[in-house]
């Protein structure tokens, strides 16, 4: 089977997230899919995750920051197993040097040559089942502006498409090609494979099967004893991997077969489509353009000069460009959509105009997805003259620390509004800690969440102890914003960088954020709706354990004598 070339891209919208991805490409820490004694190369960059960091501070420089922005990008390059062990795919961990060597040549040529000096770092990880590339870049454009879609990867899902054609042509001397456009299939989590590989692992307990060595009895009779009492188990160990041997060889067959017929139902499809969709030319004819003899491609209606290149139009003297029949027909002639249609129905064939109409609502709904859309969500507005009857009720009645209560006050997230009700903002954990929504409290301690809040897409938080350049070694989840103060009230080891999340509903953990922290505690009471909770996030969460608050919940617990001054969420900790 033709090996085929793997490119995947991972857009990164903090430093946090930069810096965590940099230590995982350098193995600041080892994965549990990594062999440690096989390790990775650097390329090419800097070698830690902070050099990482401080050097695209340097390259982005004083600019402005918009929210949301993408900050960097990584990319991924692989290949099938079929170049690296053409005789024996299944072999994990095992390679061709030479075939190694040239790939990974190839390959970071057209990293440097498509990224030039905007590379932060470059690694070549050879301590998993097969090598592959990791490369880190900022997306700067040329007028040297952070802006992801200014760049060539960025626009529509069409430049990503290019992408891949070019890093397939870079690869392609080497008989790898590129893998199917448009193809299903995803990507599995690291933790979904391992599961699914050990659920129905072989045993072999040697500890309870082997015989018991009696005096006096030599080493060949000794030798029989254990052959008679293993070999039952052995063979069928034996005959399990003759048949899981069977089952891959099998699973890669129908692989190929599968390739096969979904390149040849796109052929097909392309076929159709180039049959139905109106040909650009035509259009143009029909749009009074006439060709100019001598100049391929090249369109003229009076002044008006285009280009048309496939399916593609571009007008020389606006410098503008678009896709599709449909929009080349409103831009020539000022048309609305609805007049295109009635304009194209007196030309075309029902067939063409329908297959017409699909092809630009794809490219509007792809540019529309591509946009970055915030939340506009409106915060309740703020009473100063409510916050002191507040502010009592926080540090007083619920014992909450007064430093952390000012020090979120002051920054805006913790506020009254005109009915004296505390007010917790939700904010974006990344993405410059964009505002998505807030919980409203009263001192009866009736809580509501506030009209237009994004529920999933924020919660409130705080980060407590150690340096702003430091990355968060631990995470505590609690149900809500009381509880979260009151734990960090609780356990503040200023040393530890901490972050403290209220998460309400599983549906609401930012789950991918988590999984990055090397520690975390689900620090759910022991009511039935969070037990209902803390369980699958601890399953789904393996770097997670599991607390209890010794009373009903950690703001009683804290309201006992002498709490604050105890560490008990340590020392209560459940693994």
């Amino acid at each position: 089977m033709t090996p085929q070339a793997i490119l995947r891209i991972k857009k990164l919208k903090s430093w946090h997230s930069l810096g965590v991805a940099a230590s995982h490409d350098i193995r600041s820490f080892s994965p549990i899919n990594a062999d440690a004694s096989r390790g990775v190369v650097l390329l090419a960059g800097e070698g830690t995750s902070n050099g990482v960091v401080n050097l695209a501070f340097q390259k982005v420089g004083e600019q402005k920051i918009r929210k949301n922005a993408v900050v960097a990008v990584e990319i991924v390059l692989g290949v099938s197993a079929e170049y690296f062990r053409p005789d024996s795919t299944h072999s994990y961990g095992e390679w061709d040097i030479q075939r190694l060597e040239v790939w990974q040549e190839v390959s970071n040529q057209w990293l440097k040559e498509q990224l030039k000096d905007n590379i932060l770092q470059t690694t070549l990880h050879l301590d998993e089942a097969s090598p592959h590339i990791h490369c880190l870049w900022i997306p700067l454009a040329e007028n040297g502006k952070l802006s992801y879609y200014q760049t060539p990867f960025g626009g529509s899902r069409n430049n990503l498409s290019k992408i891949q054609d070019s890093y397939a042509a870079a690869v392609a001397k080497l008989g790898i090609e590129r893998g199917i456009k448009g193809s299903k299939a995803k990507h599995k989590r690291v933790k979904q494979y391992y599961q699914a590989v050990n659920q129905d692992g072989l045993e072999l307990n040697l500890e309870k099967l082997l015989p018991v060595p009696v005096m006096g009895e030599n080493t060949g009779a000794y030798r029989e004893k254990a052959i008679a009492l293993l070999t039952p188990h052995l063979d069928i160990i034996n005959h399990q991997l003759v048949h899981r041997q069977w089952l891959l060889e099998e699973n890669e067959k129908s692989r190929s077969k599968a390739i096969s017929s979904e390149r040849e139902r796109q052929k097909l499809e392309r076929l159709l489509l180039a049959q139905q969709k109106p040909n650009l030319e035509v259009v143009a004819w029909e749009l009074g353009f006439d060709s100019m003899p001598k100049k391929a491609g090249i369109w003229r209606r009076g002044k008006s000069i285009i280009k048309i290149d496939d399916n593609q139009f571009y007008w020389s003297e606006e410098k503008r460009e678009g896709y599709g029949a449909i929009s080349l027909i409103m831009q020539a002639n000022n048309y609305n959509f609805e007049r295109t249609i009635e304009w194209m129905q007196e030309r075309f064939e029902p067939s063409e105009i329908l297959s017409a109409a699909v092809e630009y609502a794809q490219t509007k709904i792809s540019a529309i997805l591509e946009k970055e859309i915030s939340c506009k969500f409106v915060p309740p507005v703020p009473d100063d003259n409510q916050w002191q009857r507040v502010y009592s009720y926080l540090t007083k009645t619920k014992k909450l620390s007064p430093e952390i209560v000012n020090s979120l006050h002051e920054k805006g997230i913790i506020y009254a509004d005109n009915h004296a009700n505390i007010i917790f903002l939700n904010r974006l954990i990344e993405e410059n800690h964009h505002i998505t929504g807030a919980t409203c409290m009263g001192t009866d301690e009736r809580r509501e969440i506030v009209a237009g809040t994004h529920r999933k897409a924020g919660c409130f938080w705080v980060v407590v102890g150690g340096q702003e350049s430091e990355l968060i070694e631990r995470a505590v989840i609690a149900t809500d914003p009381i509880e979260v103060l009151s734990l960090s009230t609780l356990s503040r080891r200023e040393e530890v960088k901490s972050i403290y999340l209220a998460v309400d509903d599983l549906r609401c953990l930012p789950d991918k954020f988590c999984q990055e922290i090397p520690e975390v505690i689900v620090a759910y009471g022991r009511s039935n709706r969070e037990n209902q909770m803390g369980s699958p996030m601890v399953k789904l969460l393996p770097n997670s354990s599991r607390v209890f608050p010794s009373e009903s919940t950690w703001n009683q617990q804290l309201q006992l004598p002498n709490q604050v001054a105890k560490n008990r969420l340590l020392e209560e900790k459940v693994r």
